[in-house]
């Protein structure tokens, strides 16, 4: 089975079993931003459940993808990734981590209070804060977590209090708490008040509005139904080319900046002439690399064939370095999801991902060709050519040009034009 993208696998050792899942996994990210979209915000557990039941992947794993995903697609600010990271924990654990967030809040206008507070204002904050201690109990998941949360929230508060305590008696003198027996009885209190709260929550959520959590999840699997029945109407087989140019750091660096400008957009221009010539679009671009789209394989490898043949044009006539433009490229061809959105929206699919790895272990100057790829190419393997590579499982055949700027003698070769003037040069003579 193709992998997963490198660029999910990387990111979070608990994604290895991407590898494993394939393509599903790009199902899977593309559902769940489609759902996303129907509700206009994030996804909340609910529909972490319905994503997790319709695919087959245990929830833990779809919000460590999405938010790993997200990571690959916008920088994220540091208040958004800690609320990512709080969002992709289990809901029992987000439910008890609340209520130690808000037990340290209670404290702390605890403390407030013995330090002085004549208006009262610190009382009232801690009355609300225990309200919410007990609303955050009962909107627990399940009646187990209900308890964890209440008794985590009230021991807590007397452990947090103590700490705070400790700290204002540097300014002020007020009674101690004794810690041990007080964590006791307010842990069985929380509890037991949690416990109760869930049961009242559940007796009066139609009353106040709240959805079912066995309505909402049906409903939200109704919606993910009829978006997968549309997603894999939108399915459709694709050639992706990824086109990867040897050793441009380097000339870059030896070469003259406005060379390097100007010959790197002709590079740039060059490609894009022949694979929209070939009825191919441009999916992407990262620094010198391109990848290109076709709907099918025989224009995909022509498109392929002639980048690599027209270098001898290019790098004689529109190349201002010093050095030739290498290229490798490596074409691999497979379904993929969401293509009717247009093919720049496909970010997920591990057809991108072997093309890319075939072009990495693709000899310089040739154009690597995935066996499934090649197979749907008239003639077959054989029009390839007998040279063959793998990587990660994927077996291919190289093609590879039979005249190369290297081939030619050099007595037939124009001389390479000279990079154009900078502003304080002097033209020669």
């Amino acid at each position: 089975m193709p992998k997963t993208p490198a660029r999910l696998t990387e990111l979070d050792p608990a994604l290895t079993r991407i590898s494993e899942l394939g393509d599903e996994v790009a199902e899977m990210l593309v559902l769940a931003e489609r759902l996303r979209a129907v509700h206009g915000g994030d996804l909340d557990d609910a529909s972490i459940d319905a994503v997790s039941e319709i695919t087959g992947a245990t929830p833990e794993f779809v919000r460590v993808a999405l938010r790993n995903a997200e990571k690959t697609q916008k920088k994220v600010r540091l208040s958004e990734r800690i609320r990512n990271l709080f969002l992709s924990f289990n809901p029992e654990v987000r439910s008890m981590v609340q209520g130690g967030l808000i037990a340290t809040a209670f404290a702390i206008s605890f403390g407030f209070r013995t330090i002085g507070d004549p208006g009262g204002l610190s009382s009232v904050v801690g009355i609300l804060l225990a309200v919410f201690g007990l609303i955050n109990a009962s909107l627990a998941r399940t009646p187990r977590a209900a308890v964890l949360t209440g008794a985590i929230t009230g021991a807590s508060m007397v452990l947090m209090t103590a700490i705070v305590l400790a700290v204002t008696a540097l300014f002020v003198t007020h009674n101690t708490v004794v810690i041990a027996p007080m964590i006791l009885v307010y842990a069985v209190g929380g509890a037991l008040l949690g416990s109760l709260s869930h049961k009242i929550m559940a007796r009066v959520r139609g009353s106040l509005g709240l959805k079912d959590p066995a309505a909402e999840r049906q409903e939200l699997l109704a919606q993910l139904m009829e978006i997968q029945d549309k997603l894999h109407g939108d399915k459709k087989a694709l050639t992706f080319l990824s086109i990867d140019m040897v050793g441009s750091t380097q000339m870059k660096m030896e070469s003259d900046p406005l060379a390097v400008e100007y010959t790197f957009n002709e590079y740039h221009r060059y490609v894009e002439a022949i694979v929209r010539k070939h009825g191919g679009n441009i999916h992407s671009t990262a620094g010198d690399g391109v990848t290109a789209a076709f709907d099918d394989v025989q224009p995909a490898f022509l498109a392929a064939r002639q980048i690599q043949s027209g270098l001898i044009e290019l790098n004689t006539h529109r190349n201002r370095i010093q050095k030739p433009i290498a290229l490798r490229i490596g074409l691999h061809t497979g379904e993929v999801w969401g293509a009717g959105d247009g093919v720049e929206r496909v970010n997920f699919s591990s057809v991108i991902d072997v093309a890319a790895h075939l072009q990495k272990v693709c000899p310089v100057g040739g154009v690597a060709v995935s066996d499934l790829a090649a197979r749907s190419l008239q003639g077959g393997p054989a029009r390839v050519g007998s040279e063959e590579v793998e990587v990660q499982g994927v077996s291919g055949r190289v093609w590879r040009a039979k005249i190369t700027l290297d081939s030619l003698p050099a007595a037939s070769l124009p001389a390479v034009p000279k990079p154009p003037l900078q502003q304080g040069d002097r033209a020669p003579g």
